[in-house]
């Protein structure tokens, strides 16, 4: 895909959902630049995504943990996502051992205060199988995919295509909230200014005319300016 391409594509994603194009052209300068450098980085970022997940056939992981850095560097992130499927209270004390001697099935023991977790790794299969009675006592079986960059075992769950996409539109959503909600806010700071006050108070007309640009502003409202009201409420009733 061109970089052309791409950015039509980051257009109609990422920029057309929150303003109509007569509003983008009405505006001018005042956010345009803002816009450009968010579409930049929504380009980069898919421009990474068709690079990596697509061109070089490289699969996106949700990584658990390196099957080489245990025991190692990556205890804290195994104990931590092993506290969290088997709800335990707490991960301490714990001990952990790593036994290579079965070259088909090596396996990884971690002994906790609720029963011991055992990860045992399937070769032939490429899969990690992590087996246990923690927590309720009930026996539980979870299988994890097993990826090889270089030298490492990455230990983890594949994320599907769509799902990386997802994110992707996730976080364009988060950064185009931010820019909105600045530029809203210095609206109202530059209303005061009486040099360019005229200036703004088309701005505004123009905006509030803007189905799609009020719905955002509306829901940056609703779900994020009142909570931080309430938050700010409760702080100032605590002193």
């Amino acid at each position: 895909m061109r970089i052309s391409s791409i950015a039509v594509t980051s257009s109609c994603l990422f920029l057309y959902p929150y303003f109509k194009k007569d509003t983008l052209f009405a505006i001018g300068d005042n956010l345009l630049w803002d816009l450009y450098r968010y579409l930049s980085n929504c380009c980069y970022n898919i421009e990474r995504y068709l690079k990596y997940s697509k061109v070089a056939d490289i699969p996106l992981v949700d990584q658990v943990f390196s099957w080489n850095r245990v025991p190692g560097k990556d205890n804290e992130l195994l104990m931590l996502h092993l506290q969290h499927i088997f709800n335990l209270e707490s991960i301490e004390p714990y001990d952990i051992k790593k036994q290579d001697t079965d070259e088909k099935y090596p396996t990884i023991t971690v002994k906790t205060s609720s029963a011991p977790i055992v990860i045992r790794l399937d070769k032939a299969r490429n899969k990690v199988v992590l087996m246990s009675t923690a927590g309720n006592g009930k026996y539980k079986e979870l299988e994890y995919d097993v990826h090889q960059p270089g030298q490492e075992l990455v230990v983890g769950n594949r994320i599907p295509h769509e799902e990386s996409i997802k994110q992707i539109v996730n976080d364009a959503e988060k950064q185009i909230e931010q820019l909105i909600y600045e530029f809203v806010y210095n609206l109202a700071s530059s209303a005061t200014d009486p040099d360019i006050s005229k200036v703004f108070l088309y701005y505004c007309k123009i905006l509030s005319g803007d189905r799609k640009f009020m719905r955002m502003v509306e829901e940056i409202y609703e779900n994020r300016h009142k909570g931080f009201e309430r938050g700010y409420a409760m702080l100032t009733n605590n002193q």
